[in-house]
């Protein structure tokens, strides 16, 4: 049987050529960002170092001289200025980690979108197959589908743009679709899968390269610079990341007491590219709500929306953890 003609027929290559550019955009803006946040935090880290200097040899000396107003001011100076560089420089370091987790996302998803594409003879063509988990092996996979929708004969369906999903996920997408007798899944010879239905077509390209990291990754690099731990959540669809007041709780235990719940819309697990709408922060005791986060400034790139609320999460009215 052929690969399903209305994935072959699309006229792709225009589509493609727009994606890539957009891919290059976005990994050259987050290598860009990152140096940017990387210059910041050294500048930081060295003027903290001298005012930490200073402070030291302030405490070292002090009590040798006898008192002074003047001597008192300028240690109480030094103090302020800790005060203000201190959760700057922990400010900077959590954007940092994050602008580090977009840019490799980047990287990665343009070489994935960049990998060897075989042409050799009968790759185009698929066969139907039975499911089974062993037809799933690549560790994430690009998803495209396509549906019906009204339209008039001859015109192409509508697309939803390609989305990348991992192997559990893509497993449990064909599973469903498979169940019905009515749907068809076929597998290339490249190990492309498809699901052919009466209203929708889905084709499933393994991907041979890590997956792109997701925006939870990037807001886990940023609130493991204040020293907290993070936790996946699922419930009917919908992601979010678990964040315990206590540091040292486990996931078994996260949401005994204070915790946070953070979701960008109804996700937390989409690649990097994809985080569209800041995070909402939500504050819970033992289950119950309690009050809600302010969100990032609009037009906040993901590595500031992170780093964003790993701050107002250490400033809550919590103890803030050691840093890591």
């Amino acid at each position: 049987m052929s690969t399903p003609s209305i994935l072959a027929q699309l006229d792709t290559a225009p589509r493609r050529r727009a994606q890539r550019t957009q891919l290059i955009d976005a990994a050259e803006t987050a290598e860009r960002q990152h140096a940017e946040a990387r210059k910041a935090l050294h500048s930081l880290n060295q003027e903290l170092d001298r005012v930490r200097t200073r402070a030291q040899r302030a405490d070292r000396y002090i009590a040798l001289y006898p008192y002074s107003p003047e001597r008192q001011q300028e240690r109480a100076d030094i103090g302020q200025e800790l005060a203000a560089l201190e959760p700057a420089q922990r400010h900077a370091a959590a954007l940092t980690a994050a602008t580090n987790v977009v840019r490799e996302s980047a990287r990665l998803e343009l070489a994935w979108f960049d990998r060897p594409r075989s042409s050799a003879p009968g790759v185009s063509r698929a066969e139907v197959i039975q499911y089974h988990d062993a037809a799933v092996p690549a560790s994430s996979y690009s998803v495209t589908r396509l549906w019906a929708g009204i339209r008039k004969p001859g015109e192409p369906w509508q697309s939803y743009d390609p989305d990348i999903v991992r192997r559990s996920r893509a497993r449990s997408i064909l599973a469903a679709w498979s169940s019905n007798p009515d749907n068809h899944l076929l597998r290339d010879a490249e190990g492309r899968l498809y699901i052919a239905g009466a209203g929708s077509r889905l084709e499933f390209v393994p991907n041979d390269i890590a997956p792109p990291a997701t925006e939870g990754e990037a807001l886990r690099a940023a609130l493991a610079v204040y020293g907290y731990p993070t936790y996946d959540f699922e419930d009917c669809g919908m992601t979010s990341v678990i964040v315990p007041g206590d540091p040292r709780a486990s996931e078994y235990h996260s949401c005994d007491g204070l915790y946070f719940q953070i979701s960008s819309g109804e996700y937390a697990c989409r690649p990097a590219s994809a985080h569209d709408e800041p995070w909402g922060a939500s504050v819970f005791n033992h289950g119950e709500y309690v009050d809600t986060l302010d969100a990032s400034p609009d037009g906040s790139t993901l590595a500031e929306d992170c780093a964003h609320i790993a701050r107002a999460i250490a400033n809550y009215s919590l103890p803030v953890p050691a840093a890591r």
